[in-house]
């Protein structure tokens, strides 16, 4: 007889029914979760290493739906600039993010208003909202997510003005995150390296204390098979204090980035390294995306796990710059 939940857990993304073949394994990397988050979220299941078609599972998720994210204005002295966006499940059962802007005016090379919403590491999506004839008008659009995608607390909204014929996107004019940020405060358990020249912060355990900041510079070639270099930008290294010359250490490397590098470098315009995958996104600002570099750890040096660990934790927060 097929087993189903009495209830789900606090943060549940949804139910799923086990088809044939599938396995906790499979159905963890679906849904993009780890697969000890999903074997704790479903006690109902006995043995997770036998499960039967018509099990019903809860799929826990890292954002509780529904929730109202406040889309906040990129330049604060900008008047008559305000949204929000919904975040929750559609009658599908996948995710989807509803967002609503009002903006004045469209400044005059522009004749839309888009929508993007970025998860790290997985996708990002773009929507274009429609205005409605009041003026001045509210613009709104849904972006509805394949099942594979799970918007998770670093997911960042943004609404930009673009052009429909060159394709040309303005700057950001409202931002939020999934959920708002929480405050940068610190517990006994915890420091923080605040770098006010980036405008971002970053959340360390107290065992990091005597931390030491290694700045070095990235590279972006013009392509994988030219060593022709178009772009460079710092690289924000925090070393943990044991690291010694003798026993080096797992190092926090965040590359620091303009707008205009990031999505430079989103459309292939440059490269940086071999490996087949870009830099993974950390957060982004007004001015700059913070991202963790491909394969930063590809050599397993002593700490590795440990800094896996902290960037688990979602441990970076940014702050508008001026």
């Amino acid at each position: 007889m097929p087993r189903a939940p009495a209830s789900c857990p606090a943060n549940f993304a949804g139910h799923y029914t086990v088809n044939p073949g599938n396995t906790m394994f499979i159905i963890s990397s679906i849904y993009r979760i780890k697969l000890s988050e999903l074997i704790r979220a479903n006690p109902h299941i006995t043995n997770p290493n036998h499960i039967s078609p018509g099990d019903v599972l809860c799929v826990p998720g890292q954002v509780s739906f529904p929730y109202c994210v406040p889309l906040e204005a990129v330049q604060p002295s900008e008047l008559g600039v305000a949204g929000v966006a919904l975040v929750y499940t559609n009658f599908v059962g996948a995710q989807a993010v509803s967002v609503m802007a009002i903006i004045d005016t469209l400044p005059a090379e522009f004749d839309i208003l888009m929508a993007e919403v970025h998860i790290p590491s997985q996708l990002s999506a773009r929507q274009q909202l429609y205005p409605t004839p009041q003026t001045p008008p509210t613009f709104s659009g849904t972006l509805n997510f394949p099942t594979a995608a799970s918007l998770t607390q670093d997911t960042i909204i943004n609404v930009f003005p673009a052009n429909s014929t060159s394709g040309n996107q303005g700057s950001v004019k409202l931002q939020g995150r999934l959920p708002n940020s929480p405050s940068s405060s610190t517990d006994a358990n915890s420091i923080v390296y605040q770098n006010t020249q980036y405008g971002f912060s970053f959340k360390l355990p107290v065992s990091w204390k005597g931390y030491s900041i290694v700045n070095s510079l990235w590279e972006g070639q013009a392509s994988q098979q030219s060593s022709q270099v178009v772009e460079t930008g710092p690289i924000i290294s925090i070393r943990d204090p044991k690291w010694t010359a003798q026993t080096p250490r797992q190092d926090i490397p965040i590359m620091v980035f303009t707008l205009d590098q990031w999505n430079s470098l989103q459309k292939d315009v440059f490269h940086i390294g071999a490996a087949p995958i870009g830099p993974s996104e950390l957060g982004r600002n007004n001015s700059y995306v913070l991202a963790l570099p491909a394969r930063y750890n590809y050599a397993y040096p002593q700490g590795y796990k440990d800094v896996e660990t902290i960037l688990e934790s979602k441990p970076l927060q940014t702050t508008q710059t001026r």
